[in-house]
């Protein structure tokens, strides 16, 4: 079996990491969408036995009749022998789904573990609970103050270009007087 290990985002922090991908076996019934009765499938053949109502899904013109059947989901496994036999009960499709192991980077799961330790101790302390600072509320509060430190360094930017253009006026006002006084 092939590790496979596929980057993602962090569902926390939105940094990329990488996870391993779990190969997950999704069972599926498809209804007649005449008759709402499940279908016998036959290879690519999907049959209604109550209506008779017959699609192909490799054929092209059947690609909307097999798109308009209905999909009941009958549960998921990661064992290969429970999916041969699901699949040999004729009513049920198997797809091969891969899922991520994890959607947290490792500093997020362990700040989440952390945080639910110290909520376990101060319950079996007795304590009043403190006020429990989220992953979200911490983010936000960062980016709150690095856009007040942008704005303040945009300020300053502004009142030192304010500064200098002033600076430049007045020597040109003085030049001009020189100028004129030596004439």
């Amino acid at each position: 079996m092939i590790n496979m290990r596929k980057p993602i985002k962090c569902r926390g922090c939105g940094k990329d990491f990488f996870t391993k991908q779990i190969k997950v076996y999704v069972f599926k019934e498809r209804m007649c969408s005449k008759c709402k009765t499940v279908m016998n499938i036959k290879g690519n053949l999907y049959i209604c036995t109550k209506c008779g109502f017959v699609v192909d899904k490799s054929k092209a013109e059947d690609q909307i009749a097999y798109g308009m059947l209905g999909v009941a989901l009958r549960g998921t496994s990661r064992n290969v022998i429970e999916a041969e036999e699901h699949r040999q009960l004729g009513t049920q499709e198997v797809e091969k789904v891969f899922v991520d192991e994890a959607d947290l980077c490792q500093s997020c799961q362990n700040f989440l573990t952390r945080r639910m330790q110290a909520m376990k101790n101060l319950e079996r302390k007795g304590g009043e609970p403190a006020k429990v600072i989220t992953k979200e509320e911490s983010i936000a509060e960062i980016q709150k103050a690095i856009s007040r430190k942008i704005k303040a360094e945009a300020m300053e930017q502004k009142q030192k270009e304010e500064e200098a253009k002033r600076l430049a006026d007045a020597k040109a006002k003085v030049t001009d007087e020189v100028i004129k006084a030596t004439l």
